[in-house]
């Protein structure tokens, strides 16, 4: 009685875990899939008429850098062809951290896809 006891109070820690870690890969996809939905060209960007000069003056940089990286033989396919205007300051923020000791990363551990040298945020 005591052993189903634990066995199922076991099985319940697990499904909450992967209902949990479910959430995270579904909410992380659903952002994912709003930011590809939400990107625009860059040349629509830079010839649009509400685009601020400072914003279409860094975009043109962009354009001259990747110009340049491809006249040098770089492959450049598909670099800052976008554009996704934020809400915030950043998409996400991964933290790594080292053992106060050495410079070894620490690991946390996740269900699903064990233990990762990152969080992200």
């Amino acid at each position: 009685m005591h052993r189903q006891s634990c066995q199922l109070r076991f099985a319940a820690l697990i499904t909450i875990m992967l209902l949990l870690s479910s959430c995270y890969v579904t909410r992380l996809a659903y952002k994912q899939l709003y930011l590809l939905s939400t990107r625009t060209s860059v040349e629509k960007v830079i010839s649009a008429n509400d685009t601020s000069a400072e914003e279409r003056t860094k975009l043109e940089e962009a354009m001259h850098v990747i110009t340049y990286a491809k006249q040098q033989g770089l492959n450049t396919s598909g670099a800052y062809d976008s554009y996704i205007a934020l809400e915030g300051n950043a998409v996400s923020y991964t933290v790594f951290a080292a053992h106060k000791d050495s410079l070894q990363l620490v690991k946390w551990w996740y269900p699903i896809v064990g233990k990762v040298p990152d969080r992200g945020y």
